[in-house]
């Protein structure tokens, strides 16, 4: 049961590891009690107070792999950052998932439902997978929303940005880089195949970050908290 809790919950966490992808200099203080319902609104759009604390959560549990305990006194700083990490990771989705929409990207009603019923497959019966969506306070039709989002933004990340070409000048150079720092490095066909990823990796980080760049230069983005 909490091996199948812990896999819905990490196959939520959709913009965790696009997080590093911009910088994000702002540090929010701690909230332990919900003061207002709006932590934000993205061209008129909310993000809810639930939204917020609900992703806060699953990059604690995240992060919580690590042996990193949020709730000492001493990691209060490091809270705070990812609190405000986890508003520009529901910002950041809001913005690409509006985007991606102005641009065609759709999920149809069958692919969703084959999702949840693959989701809904690592339960014993329907009523364990309601269950463990109540305690992660969704229900089965914001769990469909969430999906659709998901997917949508899946989709257009993978189509429009990932798709790079990487230049035999670029892979040469990412590899004389290597050299001159390393003393011993294999042959450059041994490891063609990760400088490829990593120069890919990177193209992609930076075409992401003038994305976002882009789309916050027109919209109008309130913060609350």
């Amino acid at each position: 049961m909490q091996k199948k809790m812990v896999a819905i919950i990490t196959a939520l966490i959709l913009l965790v590891s696009l997080s590093a992808c911009t910088k994000n200099e702002e540090v929010i203080n701690p909230i332990d009690e919900p003061s207002i319902d709006v932590v934000a609104t993205v061209n008129g759009v909310e993000i809810k107070w639930d939204q917020f604390k609900t992703m806060v959560d699953d990059m604690k549990l995240y992060y919580q792999q690590f042996n990193l305990d949020f709730d000492s006194d001493d990691n209060k700083e490091l809270l705070s950052m990812l609190e405000g990490e986890a508003l520009n990771i529901l910002i950041q989705e809001e913005l690409v998932y509006r985007y991606a929409l102005e641009n065609n990207y759709e999920v149809s009603d069958e692919e969703i439902d084959k999702e949840i019923e693959l989701f809904k497959s690592q339960f014993d019966s329907e009523e364990e997978f309601l269950e463990v969506l109540g305690s992660n306070g969704l229900t089965l039709d914001t769990f469909r929303v969430k999906i659709t989002r998901d997917k949508v933004l899946s989709d257009y990340t993978k189509n429009e940005m990932r798709d790079v070409d990487v230049t035999e000048e670029e892979l040469l150079s990412l590899y004389e880089e290597y050299k001159n720092r390393l003393e011993e490095l294999p042959p450059l066909e041994e490891i063609r195949a990760r400088l490829e990823d990593e120069i890919n990796q990177q193209k992609f980080l930076e075409r992401f970050e003038e994305l976002i760049n882009y789309l916050k230069s027109k919209s109008e983005i309130e913060i609350f908290i």
